[in-house]
Formats: C-alpha cells, structure tokens, sequence
C-alpha cells in the first residue's frame, strides 16, 4: 500500500461530494457513511483494482479521513438517540 497524492486527490473529491449532498438536503448525519461508500469505490476500482482486500482498506481509510473519524462516529451515534 502506497499513500500518496491519489489519495490526497481522492480525500479531497470524497469531501467535496460530501458537501453537495449535505448542500442538496441529505441529512448531515449520514454523511460519514456516503464517506466510507464513496471511499470504497474509489479506493476498488481507482486506486487499487487488481487487489480487493488492499483496495477497501485504502477507501476506508479515505473515508474515514474526509469526514473525521471523530465527528463520524460522532454523528453516527447520534442517529440511534
């Protein structure tokens, strides 16, 4: 596993499709898991498309770093109260 500037590139695509989807009217709170989903796919099919097992990883740690992983878990938990 290489990190390098796809991945920034990729962090800054999954944030910046964060905030449409917040500005369209999704709820805030389901945003850290658009996150993980967008990280995933990016992280299969762009970074990493011959290993599946490196490739999810990878989307999950861009996921994770473009919502936060505090404030995800954060509002994640908020959703059950």
């Amino acid at each position: 596993m290489n990190i390098g500037f796809d991945n920034g590139i990729l962090v800054a695509v999954i944030v910046a499709l964060g905030e449409f989807f917040k500005k369209v009217g999704l709820n805030p709170k389901v945003i850290p898991i658009l996150n993980l989903v967008f990280g995933v796919v990016g992280g299969v099919i762009y970074l990493n498309p011959t290993d599946l097992k490196v490739g999810i990883l990878e989307g999950l740690i861009m996921g994770l770093t473009a919502g936060g992983f505090y404030s995800g878990v954060k509002n994640v938990g908020q959703l059950t109260k």
